[in-house]
């Protein structure tokens, strides 16, 4: 059973696993979309956040044998009793926990920016400073897309996170200088790594995104030089054996900055990914090897090559609400109405996303 939330990811696996049962929520076009394709499917209403849990235990079957894929393992998920084609949430969460990745990398042996932990409103700007350099990040150890990922420039700016994150600790890392990647890989139990060739990340485009540092696309062609090469597949590769001995399956994505010369290592996200859905189209395989690797059987290592295509993901970066993003190749996001920061949706590239100097070739339908 596939069990997705976005109904556009939904629809991409199962395109490829059409046995499967797909449950999700309606969005425009989709009915449509899974009719044409002769998929069977469960659509329910939007009637608030969309919730993996909610699908589950309102509109899907009850338990079985058969794996539910989901977006990311979570206490509550498991707590239904399906079986889920996912890591066990205890040992994913401990991994993308942004704490955790000292530790993860030393023992991989990838290079990251130097980091720490600190605890906001406590540890002094020049404390910080004299360990990081100026500019520095702070993370939440939770967040994604850009939530609760500050670039900190000033006093002004450390001070200013006691109002979002008072008192809370939070990873600090020196600013890392270059162009934002990111890799889509499997790992089986054995540590053998399926990894894709370096996808180009958009990142804090403010026609996009609401979030400086919040990422907004990818171009699945790596086009600005120098290239990065193997580099990310390498990193990828050596952090497999220190994830599945971690007891690890699956998916997993990598976020790195590539500065021309050497790969920084940003953040692991132990989970499927945003760009997940529109790459599995292209390369069926990565999704057949995270469905073998949380079974338990053997993948193969493999580098997959690159392709034509990518996406912009758009977000509602006013103060008001809008519509979700209507136009021809969008896959909008389900709802009437996406409130302030919220994504509208992702607009389907079928060529380039940007050209050889990174800057974005392709503009967002008028509203």
């Amino acid at each position: 059973m596939i069990v997705l939330p976005d109904p556009w990811d939904a629809l991409s696996v199962g395109e490829q696993l059409p046995d499967r049962l797909v449950v999700s929520y309606e969005a425009t076009g989709v009915r449509d979309a899974l009719k044409r394709r002769g998929l069977s499917f469960v659509l329910a209403p939007v009637t608030g956040e969309l919730l993996t849990l909610r699908l589950l235990l309102d509109h899907a079957p009850e338990p079985d044998d058969q794996r539910v894929i989901a977006f990311k393992p979570s206490a509550r998920l498991e707590e239904t009793n399906h079986r889920f084609a996912l890591a066990p949430s205890s040992v994913a969460g401990g991994i993308e926990n942004k704490l955790s990745l000292s530790a993860i990398a030393r023992e991989a042996g990838v290079t990251i920016a130097p980091q720490g932990k600190a605890r906001v409103g406590v540890d002094s700007f020049e404390t910080l400073i004299s360990r990081y350099g100026l500019p520095f990040v702070a993370q939440s150890p939770r967040g994604f897309a850009g939530r609760r990922t500050f670039k900190i420039c000033s006093a002004e700016d450390w001070e200013g996170l006691s109002s979002v994150l008072p008192g809370r600790p939070v990873k600090v890392a020196a600013w890392a200088s270059g162009r934002p990647g990111t890799s889509n890989a499997v790992v089986d139990h054995a540590g053998n790594v399926m990894v894709s060739a370096p996808i180009l990340q958009l990142t804090g485009d403010p026609d996009l995104t609401p979030h400086h540092l919040g990422s907004c696309g990818n171009d699945f062609t790596w086009r600005p030089g120098p290239h990065p090469d193997n580099r990310p597949a390498q990193i990828a590769e050596a952090l497999g054996p220190v994830l599945a001995d971690r007891g690890f399956r699956g998916h997993f994505g990598i976020d790195w900055v590539w500065d021309g010369t050497q790969c920084t290592l940003i953040e692991i996200n132990a989970r499927l990914t945003a760009s997940f859905g529109l790459y599995i189209r292209e390369r069926p395989e990565l999704l057949h090897a995270h469905v073998a690797a949380t079974n338990g059987i053997v993948i193969s290592a493999k580098r997959l090559a690159p392709f034509e295509g990518g996406q912009l993901v758009a977000y509602n970066v006013g103060e008001d609400p809008v519509a979700p993003l209507l136009a021809a190749n969008c896959w909008p996001t389900p709802g009437d109405s996406i409130a302030p920061g919220a994504k509208r949706g992702r607009l389907i590239v079928r060529g380039p996303v940007v050209d050889e100097e990174g800057n974005r070739l392709v503009q967002l339908p008028s509203a």
